[in-house]
C-alpha cells in the first residue's frame, strides 16, 4: 500500500472517530427569537412560564387560566442538528439510535414558588418550606412517588418494545431506549417524537404562587444534536384543553394547537432507513419496519436526580473521550511503523 492511501485512510479514520464523539450527546433547543412566555434558561431547558407576577426584572404573564387544574402534559418534537453539528457537516442521518440510552435524555418539569408556596429560605422556626420543596422544580415520576424522577432516556423506534429493551427483553429493539425509566418518548415519524404526562391528584398545584412553569429537560449539555419542542398541550384531568404554546412560546388556540397536533401524529413516511450510523449496525429485524409499539410503559426506575443523572452521563462521556484518544493513538502509531518500514525499503 502506498503511504499516500496509507495516509488518506488513517484521515478518514480520524473524522470516524470524530464522528464518533459528536454522536454521543444531545441538547434541548431553544430559539432565539422567541416569546416572554419562553424562560431565557440553560439551553438544557425548554421552560414555558404560565404565571408570573411581582418581578421588577420580567413582566408579567397572566393567561387567566386556572393553574390548580393542570393534570396532563404533551411535548411534540423532533430530533435537529445542532450548530456544532453543522459546522461539523453532520445530518439527520449521522444520528445513532442504538447508544442513546444514558447520553439523550431528561424528565419534564413542572415548578411553582414564591407567595404563599414560598421560596428556599427556611422558615422562622428554621424548619424547610414544605410547599416550596415539594412544588418547586418537581419532576417527579408519574405515579407521584418523591423516589423517582419523571425521566427519559432515548428514542425508541417502530417495533421497539419493553420485551425487546436490553434491559428488560431480549435485546432485539433497533434503538437504545430504556424502558426502565418512569417514560417513554413516543415515535410518531422518522425523527420525530411526542412525550406525555400526566401530573397525579398529590402533585397537581396549588394557588398563591407568584411564577407557575412548565418545560422539558434534556441533561447532556452538547450542541451536536438538539432535541426541538414544536408543540405543547395542557390539558386537565379529563384531558380537555386547558392552553398550549408553539416552538417560540407563542400561545396557541384551542384549533391551532389541535391542526399541529393532527399533523404531527399522522404518519408520513417509514422509519429511518439508516440506523448505522458511526458504524453500529443496525438488527436485520429492524429494516421489517413492523408496527409501532414504542409507547409501551416501562417500570419505574431507581431514583435519580438531574444531577446525579448529569454526572453520570458526563462520566460516561469522559470515558468516550478516552477511547477515542485511544483509538487516534494506535492509528498514529501504525503511520509511523508504515512510515519506518517504507524508509527502510528505500534505503
Amino acid at each position: 500500500m502506498k503511504l499516500k492511501k496509507i495516509l488518506a485512510t488513517t484521515a478518514a479514520s480520524v473524522i470516524a472517530v470524530s464522528a464518533l464523539a459528536a454522536n454521543s450527546s444531545a441538547n434541548i433547543y431553544v430559539p432565539e427569537e422567541k416569546e416572554a412566555t419562553l424562560d431565557d434558561m440553560a439551553s438544557g431547558n425548554w421552560l414555558i412560564t404560565l404565571y408570573r407576577t411581582g418581578d421588577d426584572k420580567r413582566p408579567d404573564i397572566d393567561f387567566g387560566i386556572d393553574l390548580t387544574k393542570v393534570r396532563d402534559i404533551t411535548f411534540y418534537g423532533e430530533i435537529v442538528v445542532g450548530a456544532k453539528g453543522e459546522e461539523k457537516g453532520l445530518t439527520l442521518e449521522d444520528f445513532d439510535f442504538t447508544t442513546m440510552d444514558d447520553k439523550f435524555g431528561g424528565a419534564c418539569i413542572t415548578s411553582a414558588n414564591g407567595g404563599t408556596i414560598g421560596s428556599k429560605d427556611k422558615n422562622e422556626d428554621g424548619t424547610d418550606n414544605e410547599l416550596y420543596k415539594k412544588y418547586n422544580w418537581n419532576n417527579s415520576a408519574t405515579d407521584g412517588s418523591d423516589q423517582s424522577t419523571d425521566e427519559w432516556w432515548g428514542f425508541p423506534l417502530p417495533g421497539d418494545s419493553a420485551e425487546g429493551s436490553s434491559d428488560l427483553g431480549d435485546g432485539t429493539n433497533q434503538s437504545g431506549a430504556s424502558y426502565t425509566k418512569s417514560n417513554i418518548m413516543k415515535y410518531l415519524n422518522p425523527y420525530s417524537y411526542s412525550y406525555h404526562k400526566k401530573i397525579s391528584a398529590d402533585n397537581a398545584w396549588v394557588e398563591g404562587g407568584t411564577l407557575y412553569r412548565v418545560g422539558l429537560q434534556e441533561w447532556q449539555n452538547n450542541e451536536y444534536f438538539n432535541f426541538k419542542v414544536n408543540l405543547c398541550i395542557i390539558a386537565d384531568e379529563n384531558g380537555q384543553f386547558i392552553i398550549a404554546f408553539d416552538e417560540k412560546g407563542k400561545n396557541l388556540t384551542a384549533d391551532e394547537a389541535n391542526k399541529l397536533k393532527t399533523e404531527y401524529e399522522t404518519p408520513k413516511a417509514d422509519a429511518p432507513s439508516n440506523t448505522e450510523a458511526s458504524g453500529t449496525q443496525a438488527s436485520s429485524e429492524g429494516t421489517k419496519n413492523p408496527e409501532n409499539t414504542g409507547d409501551a410503559t416501562g417500570s419505574g426506575s431507581t431514583a435519580n436526580t438531574a444531577a446525579t443523572t448529569s454526572a453520570s452521563s458526563s462520566s460516561d462521556s469522559s470515558s468516550n473521550v478516552g477511547l477515542i484518544i485511544g483509538i487516534v493513538a494506535a492509528v498514529v502509531v501504525v503511520i509511523v511503523v508504515v512510515v519506518i518500514i517504507v524508509v527502510k525499503k528505500k534505503k
